[in-house]
């Protein structure tokens, strides 16, 4: 049996550890880039019902026989 890659995603719900002046500064940094924040894998939720295939990759790899 062969062991193939297929693309999904889904969302988590976690906390994210950013350094500013005000709360306010804060959201705008975390909603800009990341890179200014901490993300707390420890404290992260999966988002029930969230899990997708990504079907427009998948027709991709079946179109271009690229799938391993």
């Amino acid at each position: 049996m062969k062991t193939y890659q297929v693309p999904c995603c889904w969302q988590v719900y976690t906390w994210a550890n950013v350094e500013a002046d005000s709360f306010d500064d804060a959201i705008e940094k975390a909603q800009g880039d990341l890179k200014h924040s901490i993300i707390d894998a420890n404290n992260s939720n999966y988002v029930q019902g969230s899990f997708e295939m990504d079907y427009e990759v998948i027709e991709y790899e079946k179109e271009n026989k690229c799938n391993k």
